[in-house]
């Protein structure tokens, strides 16, 4: 008797295939989706996870064509489609719009009235089918032209699973939004220059209530305070744990009043706003009022203008702190960091931009902070130790140098691994002290380090010229003088994951461990 073929797709639990279909790519999922019906049913939530309308309207000359309303079909048919499909409808997790519409001259009041109309197609489909999708969680608005149409926000704000929102390059032609948002995160994310003043002469702006919301990005000077403001006037925000914003610092009265109704704020980033990427002195607060005592009792990290840092640590249980130093590059270094070390729990992890630092100011923070694990600096490519080179010092640890190899052996570029080597080999030497229980050490090098000994001749004797057989020695000796430390990296370090860096790192434990070079990829 011939046995049954077995049905191997079923040989393992649902549950573990759909864990092995998150490492594939859409290409894959599109794939086994025509398969069979059982791979069909795993790989139909990851196909229509997202789905992106684009509300698209050009008007090229005088005469509207009915390509116009061709473009509105081919974008609207497939959302509607999915819409009234609620075995796909209830799989798609994220919207993403985007608006792209011209400009219309004066005069021109037929290709006006034709793109009103094509806008109200796209609208209209959205707003009748947008409560189809009943698993929906993200909303993305993206590079909006205009300003977001008041129903279709007013659509969305109505769905009772939404999780998050967020508006990229928005414009907002209201001030109050009912309903209002009932999302846990909310963003707007207006890294451009803000173009409009619309709604100027409203003080709030009233789209988001606050006894859901968790984390609040206001990357937009024109419409934070408005949002500060409105929430404030609602009550308490008891769930707000993250902030990041941008605000002028004539409208700290506003972000006070705001901050005193979130006691369980854990994350606060005051980011200076740009203009046209330019970053302007007076978007950089110099003097602020005093913090209440009693507002934010909770906070853990905090990163900001070193006024900001100043008033706002003390006392505080952070235990991570990012100073953004920019225009003060002459401010009083040792009241900030005095003032840091007056938390109510031991600083860990330590961010400090735009700093000139030198040995002194390495001693300091780690007599300071001697729990240090992280460390953040801006690299000074003119860095050097009491206008000595370490190589002319006199110590068993030159001694016991590596002797030099074989030219292909050396670090390549040698001016550029020179400047950092030349940081590791005073620690070595025990002439610079770091924190005792530092593990990782970033430095940001913001390119400027790649010209450091560039001027020195390629026989100079303080061209150090570092091997990978000396780095290590080297690099072994700081960790027996540091057995917590782990590793260096070295580049444009914005946090501790970024990946565009040069690192050097410590593999394995004890005396068998081993340091290793990392390049950028």
């Amino acid at each position: 008797m011939n046995a049954e073929p077995r049905n191997y797709s079923q040989a393992l639990p649902v549950e573990l295939w759909r864990e092995c279909f998150e490492h594939l790519s859409m290409k894959d999922y599109k794939e086994l989706n025509q398969t069979c019906r059982f791979f069909n049913e795993i790989a139909k939530p990851f196909v229509f996870k997202r789905f992106k309308l684009t509300i698209e309207v050009r008007a090229p000359t005088h005469e509207f064509s009915q390509n116009h309303f061709k473009v509105a079909n081919k974008h609207i048919k497939p959302f509607v489609a999915i819409a009234n499909d609620p075995s796909r409808a209830s799989c798609v997790r994220e919207i993403r719009l985007a608006y792209f519409v011209d400009r219309i001259e004066r005069g021109w009041k037929l290709g006006k009235e034709a793109i009103e109309a094509v806008t109200a197609k796209y609208v209209d489909a959205f707003v009748d089918n947008v409560s189809k999708f009943i698993g929906l969680r993200r909303v993305i608005y993206g590079e909006c032209q205009q300003p977001i149409n008041k129903r279709m926000l007013a659509a969305v704000a109505s769905l009772p699973l939404l999780d998050e929102a967020t508006f990229n390059s928005a414009r907002f032609g209201l001030h109050k939004l009912d309903p209002r948002f009932r999302v846990c995160s909310l963003s707007i994310e207006n890294y451009k220059a803000d173009k409009t003043t619309a709604g100027a002469r409203s003080k709030t702006l009233d789209i988001v209530a606050g006894d859901n919301l968790e984390k609040l990005c206001l990357r937009s000077t024109i419409y934070s305070h408005k949002i500060f403001a409105s929430l404030t006037a609602l009550g308490e925000c008891t769930r707000l744990r993250v902030l990041k914003f941008q605000l002028m610092p004539q409208q700290v009265d506003v972000l006070y009043n705001f901050l005193a109704g979130c006691p369980n704020l854990e994350t606060l980033c005051w980011e200076p706003a740009r203009v046209h990427g330019r970053l302007l002195p007076e978007h950089v607060p110099i003097a602020l009022p005093p913090l209440p005592p009693t507002s934010i009792p909770r906070l853990r990290f905090c990163q900001g203008p070193a006024i900001l840092i100043k008033l706002f640590v003390r006392g505080r249980p952070l235990d991570s702190v990012a100073v953004d130093n920019f225009f003060e590059r002459d401010a009083d270094f040792d009241s900030i960091i005095h003032a840091i070390s007056q938390t109510s729990r031991p600083v860990v992890r330590l961010f400090y931009a735009h700093l000139k630092f030198n040995a002194a100011v390495i001693e300091l923070i780690a007599s300071l902070f001697p729990g240090l694990t992280r460390l953040f600096l801006e690299w000074d490519s003119t860095f050097h130790f009491n206008e000595e080179y370490p190589s002319f010092f006199e110590s068993e640890v030159n001694t016991g140098m590596p002797p030099q190899e074989d030219p292909e052996e050396m670090l390549q570029p040698t001016f550029m691994h020179d400047s950092y080597m030349r940081f590791i080999h005073w620690v070595a030497l025990g002439q610079i002290k770091l924190p005792a229980k530092l593990e990782k050490l970033y430095l940001d090098a913001r390119l400027q380090w790649l010209l450091t000994i560039s001027h020195l001749s390629r026989d100079d004797p303080r061209n150090q010229r570092y091997s990978v057989a000396r780095a290590k020695y080297l690099f072994s000796l700081v960790s027996k003088k540091y057995p917590a430390f782990k590793g260096l990296v070295i580049g444009e370090v914005a946090d501790e994951h970024q990946g565009d860096v040069m690192a050097w790192l410590k593999h394995g434990h004890g005396a068998s461990a081993e340091w290793r070079y990392h390049p950028p990829p």
